[in-house]
């Protein structure tokens, strides 16, 4: 997997059980989030792009792949095979039981770590999306604009002579959500101290975390849900900081729902 804008190589999508999955054999679902590939194993993977994790892994045929395909709203996908037949699986398909407010804690918890138990964490929300909704509205806020100056100055503290003051100006950029990771991130880019480094990565690597992770995955649920309430969130989103990568990415779902 490569970086387009940079042409940088971002990881690759391996493991012990591929078994020479195959560069033309791969689809990207329609929200750029899965991708899927054909194994000479008989096993259809599904790669989760943000992490290069698998998200799932699909059985059928005993010769192969061939090229998958998503459906435009990403719920099916359909492989042909080299026996000659054809499958096609309903990602979405789940119960639709009643979830306890427990049980939505905990599927909230799994959106944070690896990426097969937040596959299945996303299917159950999807389901049960008319009490996911609401648990999601809850538990997600729109980016906060950041205040330029406070960042400017709270970056700088860092670097100053007194501990105290450093570890206050750790502890205060930490508490200022994601709307710090591009205040920090142009930080670095300017050649900093090796003080204020050291300080500021542990901080962003935090947002690489669980943190980060929950809401982007969320995004996934409110829109294969599709429902009106679930479109409201994603507006309210949509109207955050525009640096925060959580606002962009509920505006390009937002984009896909109206086409």
């Amino acid at each position: 997997m490569w970086d387009t804008t940079t042409g940088k190589e971002i990881y690759l999508l391996a493991d012990d059980r591929t078994l020479w999955a195959r560069a033309c054999n791969v689809a990207f679902s329609p929200d750029g989030r899965t991708l899927a590939g054909g194994c000479m194993n008989g096993e259809l993977h599904l790669w989760e792009t943000a992490t290069g994790k698998v998200r799932r892994r699909l059985r059928g045929s005993l010769g192969g792949f061939g090229t998958p395909a998503f459906s435009p709203d990403g719920r099916l996908l359909i492989a042909g095979c080299s026996d000659t037949t054809a499958l096609v699986w309903d990602l979405r398909a789940g119960n639709k039981e009643l979830l306890s407010e427990r049980e939505l804690d905990s599927l909230w918890d799994e959106l944070g770590y690896d990426a097969a138990n937040a596959y299945q964490a996303i299917g159950k929300l999807i389901t049960a999306a008319g009490q996911s909704v609401p648990f999601l509205r809850r538990r997600l806020v729109p980016g906060p604009g950041p205040d330029d100056q406070r960042m400017a100055e709270l970056i700088a503290d860092l670097d100053s002579t007194d501990f105290k003051t450093r570890q206050w100006a750790t502890k205060m950029l930490a508490e200022q959500g994601e709307a710090v990771v591009p205040a920090l991130r142009k930080a670095l880019d300017g050649s900093p101290s090796p003080e204020v480094r050291s300080r500021a990565l542990p901080i962003l690597e935090a947002w690489d975390g669980p943190e980060r992770r929950r809401p982007i995955r969320s995004l996934e649920v409110l829109e294969h849900a599709g429902t009106a309430e679930a479109r409201q969130v994603l507006e309210s989103l949509a109207g955050g900081n525009p640096d925060v990568p959580l606002t962009r990415d509920a505006k390009a779902s937002l984009a896909r729902l109206t086409r």
